[in-house]
């Protein structure tokens, strides 16, 4: 015993320091806005457990609002961070900005089911390293806790919290009330990560509606919650519930878990009223066993509600006392343990064994310091403390009175020595408002020159006054230790930043904050039951989170192929702890890690064998990165990659090579292909094909010997030739490229179509004009009628649409646009072509279009025949009765007559009207009509009276009357 109490003292001198010349090792020199990265994680599952409420007087329902919400430090600007509930697969993105918290409240459901699997919890994934603090309020209570990133996650652990308590439900009368017991129990609440996660519980005391082992599988994802059980068949003050501390929890994949116990005052209140107000939860995450340490200091809550010991205190209105309980984790195990707990330095032994540990019972407020032999987990949690503040007379109807809350509970975890941070942020949470909020910080007095803290980014002084008793921002010495301690006030949403000029500076702190609650009875209509429950909440400083071992070592298999290195990595050891994540730096590298087993890089944590690949992101780029391997003890294994871009371009183009439209017989068709190096260092090509040796594409590469060395700018030709066959039928292939080692190749297209080509044309006759009829306009169609597509240009300096009568017009925009035209199979362009008579007689001519392709009818024929209409007529009947027009009755008429005709065949018919000048005053029709009498009406009330001509020109026939308008 002596010569462990030797030791340890030796121990606390010296342990600090090669811990964390050790640590320091591991990391280059930190700025001050960087993050320890055993303090951080990319991924976090995140829940919160239930809490126990209870029935109050409906006339004072609670005032405090039920708020879950996660503090978010990112050192990365513009840090892309996603939240997902589990429960709902809703996703917020958030941009967190680099040296701020973003508090960020969730919505969705507490785990309020116990002993089945549940959905609630939030999935927490950032692009860069991140450290997130979790505070929950409801109207029952408030508490904080700091989850672990799944990276640091373990398989085993244990519980340490403590018993369940009783609330009351609260009856009120006019006069009196009542009250009625109800559980507030302590629970365990298990995260999964992983599918097909295997967990199985091994409770150390009794457990709520569970048999004594508890096996359950869980999904990425889910939750599972067990609690502990509550005897309310009594309600004695002081009566000890049953402690599930030191349940063991193991599972095949890392989980996380958080202990709480759902309201309690952790003391024995007295007399009072319901005593609800003085009841809050404490909530705490565990860290996996072989995160335990050793060595752990208790500093105590410096809040108004810790003894002073200055005259006249009021000491029945002071916190009685807190409560260390430390815990080994095995019953079989017997650990020495060196505690000082006294404000003289001396240090007593004891030995603690079983799975409940001890506790200690602090009841004067002085820093305690703690030296196992064996690995521990140590937690912290103080009591309320109570303010009777006197019976309250109602005249006739009784008497009532009042208690305060002045302080409730918290816990935090005493995070040990062996993981004290060098850099930590924090934030007060200011959602509840009348909060006080302070944080307590100690660090080696050799130290604490080198301790540096930001407010809001901006530099900030640390106290530098000391005091030999407690004194608010003022540093003190603890006896026997190396340490001195100093506590604050903070202020709410301002974002806090402690960290050590260099690496070898730790310091260990926890926030914590209160806000009192009362109760108060008064027998009266109007007032009644009212009570408000008090609040506190505690969470330590960015707890590096790692395994206390030796770093596991290797068995280590590294190959390079194409480009790319993989690593099969496997640890070696009887007991080894195993990786926590892989990491590429810098993190822009064009690189990327390609995880083969596991199957992805956020299943690496635990893992003891891993098969990963570093790849170029863009292969034509360089590469320089780092691939880190960490494993759970924060010990890096370091593998350069290094990666030269390799690329070829290709001209005419550098996706696909178009042959055009090539007609069957004609010559074959070549294109010249050059393959150069864009780099600015040799490329070696190491073949160039066909993927399709049936195709009708060859290449002719003048015997080139492969690989072929292509220095920075330099080029390779080859020619691609294709003598096709078959007509309307496309052909591809396409030419491969191999290079870089043989690794890359790049695939270009090859196309080509063969195609007819056929341009039609058809004639326009535009029938009989009379020298004075005004122009008469036709549309010409020029149609592909074959499968290659029809371009138009001018030929040797003749108009790509040209004819001689200019009798006959088109005007030059639509010429133009023809010379841009290019016709699919099926499509047609319009021409407008007008006629307009010049002279007496027949006018034709043959007009042609030049395109690339002569087959079929490039040449339309167009007519029309000019006579004088007003003298020129035939008679009204053909020579052969099939063609004739007669005579309108009555005639003379007034505004409308009715004509009759005849057509002997089918064609194209048009009935004018013209006056005695021969000019025409109205078109009664112009289309083709089939053969047989027709009818037409001429309504002439437009014109004046006189005498007009009615001509009717059908086929090569033309005949006409004589009408006499009257009125």
């Amino acid at each position: 015993m002596e010569s462990f109490l030797a030791s340890a003292k030796r121990a606390l001198l010296s342990c600090a320091a090669m811990l964390l010349l050790a640590i320091a090792g591991l990391a280059t020199q930190l700025s001050a806005q960087s993050l320890d990265r055993l303090t951080t994680g990319r991924t976090y599952i995140i829940a919160f457990p239930d809490t126990s409420g209870n029935l109050y007087d409906i006339r004072h329902p609670p005032s405090i609002p039920s708020i879950k919400q996660v503090m978010i430090y990112s050192a990365t600007e513009s840090n892309r961070v996603a939240i997902t509930n589990n429960a709902t697969k809703q996703v917020q993105l958030y941009s967190v900005a680099a040296g701020a918290f973003q508090i960020t409240t969730l919505s969705g459901d507490v785990v309020d089911m116990s002993g089945s699997v549940s959905s609630n919890t939030w999935k927490i994934e950032a692009a860069d390293p991140i450290i997130v603090y979790c505070y929950a309020a409801t109207p029952f209570g408030a508490e904080a806790w700091a989850p672990l990133p799944i990276e640091t996650w373990g398989v085993q652990y244990s519980v340490n919290t403590m018993p369940g308590d009783i609330v009351n439900d609260i009856n009120p009368t006019i006069t009196s009330y009542t009250h009625a017991p109800r559980v507030a129990p302590a629970e365990l609440l298990i995260l999964s990560a992983f599918d097909n996660t295997r967990i199985t519980i091994y409770p150390k005391g009794k457990i709520s509606g569970t048999p004594n082992i508890v096996d359950v599988a869980l999904q990425a994802g889910q939750a599972y919650q067990i609690q502990s059980f509550v005897d309310t068949t009594t309600d004695d003050l002081g009566v000890q519930q049953p402690d599930i501390t030191g349940t063991v929890v193991i599972s095949n994949n890392p989980i996380g878990v958080i202990a709480a116990t759902t309201r309690t005052a952790n003391r024995d209140l007295g007399s009072s009223l319901g005593q609800n107000s003085m009841k809050n939860p404490l909530i705490e995450a565990m860290p996996p066993q072989d995160q335990w340490g050793r060595s752990f200091l208790y500093l105590p809550t410096a809040d108004i509600g810790m003894p002073t010991g200055e005259p006249g205190e009021k000491i029945e209105e002071r916190r009685p006392h807190e409560i260390v309980r430390l815990i080994t984790g095995d019953s079989a195990t017997v650990t020495v343990l060196a505690s000082m707990t006294n404000q003289t330095g001396k240090f007593d032994t004891s030995t603690v064994s079983g799975w409940k540990g001890t506790s200690f019972t602090l009841g004067i407020p002085n820093p305690a310091y703690f030296l196992a032999d064996t690995s521990a987990m140590v937690m912290m949690s103080s009591s309320a403390a109570v303010r009777f503040n006197g019976t309250i007379l109602v005249q006739e109807s009784g008497i009532g009175a009042r208690y305060t809350a002045v302080t409730v509970p918290y816990m935090v975890e005493l995070i040990p020595r062996e993981q004290w941070p060098n850099v930590a942020p924090f934030v007060a949470p200011s959602s509840i408002g009348g909060m006080a909020h302070y944080v307590n910080i100690a660090v080696a007095a050799a130290d604490r020159s080198k301790l540096r803290m930001k407010m809001n980014g901006i530099p900030v002084g640390l106290p530098t006054a000391t005091s030999v008793s407690f004194k608010r921002n003022a540093w003190m010495s603890i006896p026997g230790t190396d340490l001195e301690w100093t506590s604050m006030e903070l202020s709410p949403t301002a974002t806090y930043l402690l960290y050590g000029a260099d690496t070898a500076v730790r310091f260990y702190g926890y926030v914590y904050g209160q806000r009192s609650g009362f109760e108060e009875f008064i027998p009266t209509n109007d007032k009644g039951y009212t009570e408000e429950v008090g609040l506190a909440y505690g969470y330590p400083l960015a707890p590096r989170r790692r395994a206390l071992a030796p770093p596991d070592s290797l068995e280590i298999e590294q190959s390079n192929q194409c480009g790319n290195m993989r690593l099969k990595v496997r640890s070696k050891g009887e007991s080894p702890v195993g990786f926590a994540e892989a990491y590429l730096e810098p993190p822009t590298a064009n690189a990327r890690i390609v995880a083969r087993n596991p199957a992805d890089v956020h299943l690496i944590p635990n893992k003891t064998q891993l098969d990963l690949e570093v790849a170029p992101i863009d292969p034509i780029r360089n590469a320089e990165a780092t691939l880190v391997l960490v494993d759970r003890t924060g010990h890096q294994h370091r593998f350069p990659y290094n990666y030269v871009g390799m690329n070829v371009k290709i001209t005419p183009s550098d996706s696909a090579v178009d042959f055009g439209e090539l007609v069957v017989g004609g010559q074959p068709h070549d294109t010249t292909i050059s393959i150069c190096n864009p780099t600015d260092h040799p490329v070696a090509v190491y073949s160039v094909r066909l993927s399709n040796p049936n195709s009708q594409f060859t290449l002719d590469m003048l015997s080139t010997q492969f690989p072929v060395e292509l220095p920075a700018g330099g080029c390779l030709s080859v020619t691609a030739r294709i003598t096709p066959a078959t007509k309307n039928r496309t052909h591809t292939d396409s030419l491969m490229i191999t290079f870089s080692s043989g690794c890359r190749t790049k695939a270009i297209a090859l196309h080509a179509k063969t195609v007819t080509y056929c341009v039609y044309l058809g004639d326009l006759d535009f029938g009989v004009l009379g020298l004075t009829s005004p122009p008469r306009t036709m549309e010409l169609s020029i149609c592909n009628e074959g499968t290659g597509t029809l371009t138009f240009a001018d030929s040797n300096g003749v108009d790509v649409l040209n004819w001689s009568d200019q009798s006959f017009s088109v005007p030059p925009t639509v010429v133009a646009q023809l010379r841009l035209a290019k016709l699919k199979q099926g499509e047609c362009f319009k021409v407008p072509v007008t006629f307009t008579p010049k002279e007496l007689g027949p006018a034709s001519t043959t007009a042609r279009v030049f395109a690339n392709a002569r087959s079929c009818r490039d040449t339309s024929k167009w007519t029309a025949t000019v006579k004088d209409l007003a003298t020129t007529v035939n008679g009204n009947k053909s020579a052969d009765g099939k063609w004739w027009i007669m005579q309108n009755r009555p005639n003379p008429f007034g505004n409308r007559t009715r004509l009759e005709f005849s057509v002997g065949e089918r064609g194209n018919t048009r009935v004018v009207i013209y006056n005695e000048a021969g000019m025409e005053v109205a078109e009664l029709i112009d289309s083709v009509l089939e053969a047989g009498v027709h009818h037409l009406e001429w309504d002439a009330s437009a014109v004046p009276v006189g005498r007009y001509y009615c001509r009717m020109i059908s086929a090569e026939w033309s005949g006409g009357i004589s009408l006499t308008v009257s009125r």
